[in-house]
């Protein structure tokens, strides 16, 4: 056997051996993980593949944005100037909690 030969077989035993170690990682570590995320986006898709309930949600937003809206605009909760930032933060999360699917408070 020629030393190229004998290199050609070892580069195909080792390519065998990485392709049957992906495919067993892949499969066997990694396979319950693909499943859980091919069951969230099978929900994803039937959730959100009606473009009527997107609207009717649209219309849900648009009405709790429409009261935030009136309520900050009213008056009602002006922030006093010496308030301590500790007790603003409250004064926000309290007021963004009805919302907390729809608003993000970044309180850094």
């Amino acid at each position: 056997m020629t030393r190229k030969t004998k290199a050609i077989i070892l580069l195909s035993v080792l390519f065998i051996i990485i392709t049957v170690a992906g495919g067993i990682y892949t499969l066997g570590v990694q396979g319950a993980d693909l499943r859980e995320r091919d069951d969230k986006l099978v929900k994803l898709r039937e959730s959100y593949s009606s473009v009527e309930t997107l609207n009717l949600q649209l219309k849900d937003v648009e009405k709790r944005v429409a009261s935030v809206d009136s309520l900050l605009f009213s008056g009602k909760f002006t922030i006093p100037q010496n308030l301590s930032q500790s007790r603003f933060f409250d004064f926000i999360d309290a007021y963004s909690g009805d919302n907390a699917l729809y608003t993000f408070t970044n309180t850094e």
